[in-house]
C-alpha cells in the first residue's frame, strides 16, 4: 500500500473538485434546459424514464463528489462529516432544480417525484462509493485514524 501525503495546499485541493465541477456544469445543461424530445424516441416510449434519469444523474453526481472531498481530505477525511457534508449538496441541489425547472422553464415543471429520484440516487452514490472502492481500491477513500491519504497498489 502506498500512502500519499497532501502536502500541496489548495491548490491540489482544487485539482481533486474538478470531476465533481464538471459534473455540475452538466448537471446544469441536463437539468436546466429544455430537452427536446421526439415523439418516436425509444427512450420517451419508456414510463418514467426522467425518473431513472434523475436517479441516474444524483448518482453520478455524488459519487464525483466523494472522490473529491475524499482526495482532497475534506473535513480531516472525517467519514461522517464528508457523507453529511455530500448529501447536504446534493439534496440542496436536487431541490434547487426543481424549484428552478418549475419557475424558469415553461416546458418542464418542478416536481416532487424527480427530488424523490434526486435524492435516491444521492444516497445510492454514497453506497456505491464504497462498493467502487472495495473493487478498485485505487480510488481515494476516507480514513478516519490516519491523516493521510490510502491509495492501494493493485
Amino acid at each position: 500500500m502506498t500512502k500519499i501525503e497532501n502536502k500541496n495546499g489548495i491548490g491540489k485541493d482544487i485539482l481533486w473538485l474538478l470531476p465533481s465541477f464538471l459534473w455540475f456544469l452538466i448537471t446544469i445543461k441536463l437539468l436546466l434546459t429544455v430537452q427536446p424530445v421526439e415523439p418516436d424516441n425509444f427512450f420517451s416510449k419508456i414510463p418514467h424514464f426522467d425518473k431513472v434519469a434523475h436517479f441516474g444523474i444524483f448518482g453520478i453526481f455524488t459519487a464525483c463528489l466523494m472522490f473529491s472531498f475524499c482526495g482532497a481530505q475534506f473535513f480531516k477525511n472525517n467519514k461522517q462529516k464528508i457523507i453529511s457534508g455530500v448529501l447536504f449538496l446534493v439534496l440542496s441541489w436536487g431541490g434547487i432544480t426543481e424549484i428552478l425547472q418549475g419557475l424558469l422553464l415553461d416546458a418542464r415543471e418542478g416536481d416532487f417525484l424527480d427530488f424523490i429520484a434526486d435524492a435516491t440516487g444521492g444516497f445510492l452514490g454514497v453506497y456505491c462509493y464504497g462498493v467502487l472502492y472495495r473493487i478498485l481500491p485505487i480510488i481515494p477513500i476516507y480514513d478516519i485514524k490516519k491523516k493521510e491519504l490510502e491509495i492501494n497498489e493493485v
